[in-house]
């Protein structure tokens, strides 16, 4: 484990004719009179890992993000309290990490209100604010979240630069968590926006016009939001490098080039996988058992879920981002 004492530096270091005090600690006996013990010098590093200060400031962010979230109607209960478990153990590993989070989470609740009006007259599953529930919050999050923590349990703290000669896991990890919030953030913002395109949205697959909302339309401006919102995760990792003097610039294009991927795999994943149903009646993108008789199918079969689309886009796009990442890095 980079940054903590090995088994083998201890033994060296500590002789074998040592003593045992009264509270069962080594003291070694002889020439070098130093003393390691094992599992003191791992617990003092753990501690050192993850400053109180940190912890306490995770912990009153993510329950305000929380109160935020049911406060603004962009989570509903269980989505406020999943927020509230990702958002203290990402803001708890790295200010870093957790400045991605907060970029994602307020910049996705700030779009969702744009133009809400013309948004509700398409999709007849509209919420106001978008009332995420834990299963939306968790697809977007979680693995993002066991990357941040095993990334600060592994090495230590986050601050530093990508480098693949030097420090090829620890920048894949770093790579992987952009990617990850890059991916969410550009499907969020092309989803928020690009609905709004004045131009009809036409079928990744087949290219054939569809309605606004349908599952794998796309059209210029919700591409061109998918690689802004990738960019933006990039800008803000790239911020946050700046008090440590380890921003890269590259990080705005591996945001972008993340972003435009996982969004245009959804949108394959939601044109093929995902049932999209439209009722001719209200005009509205629709569920298959929609009330009104009118129902249309317009593409995908029903094998996954909004949410399950995410997370299988998410999955694969943090998976590559760590392989981008070795030609933009070398």
């Amino acid at each position: 484990m980079e940054g903590l004492c090995e088994v083998e530096d201890i033994a060296r270091v500590v002789p074998h004719d040592a003593q045992v005090d009264a509270v069962g600690h080594r003291t070694p006996v002889g020439s070098l009179g130093i003393c390691i013990d094992y599992s003191r010098c791992i617990g003092s590093q753990l501690k050192m890992l993850v400053p109180l200060s940190r912890v306490l400031v995770a912990a009153l962010l993510a329950g305000g993000l929380g109160r935020r979230g049911l406060k603004k109607q962009s989570l509903d209960v269980s989505g406020a309290a999943a927020a509230c478990f990702v958002g203290f153990f990402t803001l708890a590993s790295g200010y870093r990490f957790g400045l991605l989070l907060l970029g994602f989470y307020f910049s996705g609740s700030k779009l969702t209100k744009v133009r809400a009006s013309v948004k509700q007259q398409l999709d007849a599953n509209y919420k106001p604010g978008g009332q995420r529930s834990a299963r939306q919050v968790l697809a977007c999050s979680l693995l993002a979240t066991f990357i941040a923590v095993y990334a600060v349990i592994r090495f230590g703290d986050d601050d530093v630069a990508l480098d693949f000669k030097r420090a090829p896991e620890r920048s894949y990890l770093l790579a992987s968590f952009i990617g990850h919030y890059a991916c969410c953030a550009a499907d969020t913002w092309a989803s928020e926006l690009g609905v709004l395109s004045k131009s009809e949205p036409r079928l990744i697959t087949t290219l054939r016009r569809v309605p606004p909302g349908t599952n794998g339309g796309v059209s210029m401006l919700g591409l061109a939001m998918s690689a802004l919102g990738g960019a933006f995760i990039g800008v803000l990792y790239y911020a946050g490098s700046l008090p440590s003097g380890t921003a890269q610039l590259q990080v705005v294009t591996l945001g972008a080039v993340t972003g435009l991927f996982g969004s245009v795999l959804d949108s394959i994943l939601g044109a093929t996988v995902q049932a999209t149903y439209f009722d001719r009646s209200s005009r509205k993108i629709c569920d298959e058992n929609a009330p009104q008789g009118n129902v249309e199918h317009v593409c995908g079969i029903d094998l996954l879920s909004n949410e399950q689309v995410n997370l299988v886009s998410v999955l694969a796009t943090t998976a590559i981002s760590g392989v981008v990442a070795t030609y933009l890095f070398p």
